[in-house]
């Protein structure tokens, strides 16, 4: 049996689903509660608790007794409540602190051992701890939109990355360490203020999807081409003129966004004849 506890506006609700139902719809009980601390008198098998958009003044001290919690979301929540209380959940795999006017990443946060997804888009953080490298299992990091213009050099110590989001920051640059991320598939910068690539980003071979979209780049590091898995390159609304010598080496390529680039007409008839099982979009 497993619980999920929602709170929307004034009324808070447990749903309780039992069982296992092929091919239809769980039952589930219903139970209002008027208040959150009613609401979490019995805690013990609340496996998700949401508070999307809540006014709190603070959170509950029954928080902490929440062992099987695995999902927090705290999205667009209002509260200068301290946020300490999430370091005593050890069973959180994902957190949404997404919208909070946070200028950082709590630090209860930081020393969650089970950690897997984190989102923190639309917040007020200029710059990450160096203390992110304890997320050792943390797999998908969600910086969207957050004013930051650096990242820590150990933000290449997070073994096990799959996925990372820095859309609309303020990055003018990426610390050579990123290329450490053996397990990284997928780099979204769409919009930031990137002018370089590290030299060595090819030996981030796990690559999948690389989204540049929109980025003052006028060059693309020769390693690129090592890239054996990506599949997706968006360098649209860049300054490229030309792509690496060697591009035809990319055989995993099948989409290649070039749009509103300033490439000439020969490169445009290389590159195509380079990569013929790729979508190529000038």
């Amino acid at each position: 049996m497993t619980r999920r506890f929602v709170c929307a506006s004034f009324v808070c609700a447990v749903f309780v689903f039992s069982g296992c139902f092929k091919h239809q719809e769980a039952p589930r009980q219903l139970i209002t509660y008027t208040t959150i601390t009613e609401a979490l008198a019995n805690v013990n098998t609340i496996e998700e608790l949401n508070l999307h958009s809540q006014q709190l003044d603070s959170l509950p001290d029954a928080i902490a007794s929440m062992v099987n919690l695995e999902r927090l979301i705290l999205r667009d929540a209002k509260t200068s409540a301290s946020l300490d209380v999430i370091g005593k959940l050890p069973n959180l795999r994902v957190v949404d602190l997404s919208g909070m006017a946070l200028d950082n990443i709590p630090a209860a946060v930081l020393t969650l051992p089970r950690l897997e997804h984190l989102y923190f888009a639309d917040n007020t953080a200029t710059n990450l701890s160096d203390e992110l490298t304890q997320l050792t299992t943390l797999t998908y990091l969600n910086l969207d939109r957050t004013p930051i213009s650096t990242l820590p050099d150990s933000i290449g110590a997070l073994p096990k990355l799959r996925w990372l989001r820095l859309n609309n920051t303020r990055l003018a640059a990426l610390p050579d360490s990123i290329t450490h991320l053996a397990t990284l598939e997928r780099l979204y910068l769409r919009n930031a203020r990137i002018s370089e690539l590290p030299a060595a980003i090819g030996d981030m071979t796990s690559l999948e999807d690389l989204n540049l979209n929109g980025n003052p780049l006028q060059t693309l590091p020769d390693s690129i081409t090592n890239l054996s898995r990506l599949r997706n390159l968006d360098l649209a609304h860049t300054r490229i003129t030309a792509l690496p010598e060697n591009i035809a080496q990319m055989t995993s390529l099948r989409t290649l966004l070039l749009v509103r680039c300033p490439v000439s007409a020969a490169e445009k008839t290389r590159i195509r004849q380079a990569l013929p099982k790729c979508h190529v979009a000038f």
